[in-house]
């Protein structure tokens, strides 16, 4: 496997006939047995080839090469490694179509993000019934839809895909607590069935071209900490309900034509660290309570339509490091004590009607 690679600082310097293998580094090896067991090298900017002799080694359960410069395809021969759980191949140079790898059904983690890999979905995918994470997305795979099948990995806690359509059938992954789909070309809307996966924390779709309203529904996942949905075409008022999600950490909505007003008690019950609704069309006042509970670090509001003066409350955030309101409609003055927050290093209020100089404790500082 070493001849197939190139080692520019010398990490497989251990390589050598004159140990044993479990002495390599990046080797791990069975107490019992002797065999190995698991080949870990991310991160130590390997090049070259993935050997094909790497199918002798049948107890390996663990192949880690991620964030190298690997390149080529991947061997068909890693198919004969029946025992891996961990398989991942990320961030690499790699190429072509993805073979055959459903005879590795003993895998949990697949990991083949960020390559240049071609064709359809693996359709094998769908028959690895203990996945319990995937991630294909980052590659140049066909577009498509995501097949109906995929609701057969039961298991799958961790989805990250690429360049195909959210179909219903996800929403028979009801283990999931993570779903990454973002910075591809995924158009249409968002199905209502994702409601059915009631353990979800994270769902990210931000950079897309999605459409229409945010389904109603949506806002039963009450364990989302991290809601991502920027840069798309999603428009109309947000569904009822956001105020609620009382694990939300990270809101994100900027670059769409959001309209209507935001919940008045919006962050009154969430432990906000990010709220961004930039560049939208929200209306009417703006919500007092998304430093409730003191820990909002980024405020981005810019370029909507609110109006009415802009609440005090906003005076005790003392953890606020990005202040950004300006291109509204907001009236009377600016909270004296904004412009004296500890930490705050950006605050915007330009392009509105406010009246009033900026405050002497800003002056001063």
């Amino acid at each position: 496997m070493k001849s197939h690679l190139k080692d520019p600082f010398n990490y497989l310097e251990s390589w050598s006939e004159l140990r044993s293998s479990c002495e390599f580094s990046g080797i791990h090896c069975d107490i019992d047995s002797g065999h190995v067991i698991g080949i870990s090298l991310p991160n130590i900017s390997l090049s070259g080839k993935i050997s094909p002799s790497i199918s002798l080694l049948l107890n390996l359960t663990t192949l880690e090469l991620g964030v190298n410069a690997i390149s080529g395809v991947v061997p068909s021969a890693i198919a004969n490694c029946t025992n891996l759980q961990v398989l991942n191949l990320s961030s690499n140079v790699l190429t072509g179509q993805l073979p055959d790898l459903s005879s590795l059904q003993k895998l949990q983690v697949l990991d083949l993000s960020n390559n240049s890999f071609e064709g359809k979905f693996p359709a094998w995918v769908t028959k690895m019934s203990g996945l319990v994470k995937l991630s294909l997305a980052k590659n140049n795979f066909d577009t498509g839809e995501i097949p109906e099948n995929i609701g057969s990995l039961k298991n799958l806690t961790r989805l990250f895909l690429a360049k195909w359509q959210i179909s219903k059938a996800i929403s028979n992954l009801s283990k999931l607590y993570r779903i990454e789909l973002y910075q591809n070309t995924l158009t249409g809307v968002i199905p209502p069935e994702v409601a059915n996966l009631t353990l979800l924390r994270e769902f990210d779709i931000s950079s897309n071209r999605f459409t229409g309203k945010l389904p109603p529904e949506i806002v039963s996942l009450k364990k989302l900490t991290v809601f991502q949905v920027y840069m798309n075409n999603f428009s109309g008022e947000l569904p009822q309900g956001f105020e609620d999600l009382k694990y939300l950490v990270s809101f994100s909505l900027y670059q769409n034509s959001f309209s209507g007003e935001l919940p008045s008690n919006l962050g009154r019950f969430s432990p906000l660290e990010m709220i961004d609704i930039s560049e939208n069309n929200f209306t009417g006042d703006f919500p007092r309570f998304l430093c409730q509970n003191n820990k909002l670090q980024f405020l981005l509001a810019l370029d909507n339509n609110f109006s009415g003066e802009f609440p005090e409350s906003y005076d005790e955030c003392k953890t606020l490091i990005r202040f950004r309101i300006s291109l509204n409609s907001f009236t009377g003055r600016v909270p004296d004590g904004l412009w004296g927050l500890p930490l705050a290093v950006i605050i915007d209020v330009a392009d509105n009607g406010f009246i009033g100089g900026i405050s002497s404790v800003c002056a001063e500082q």
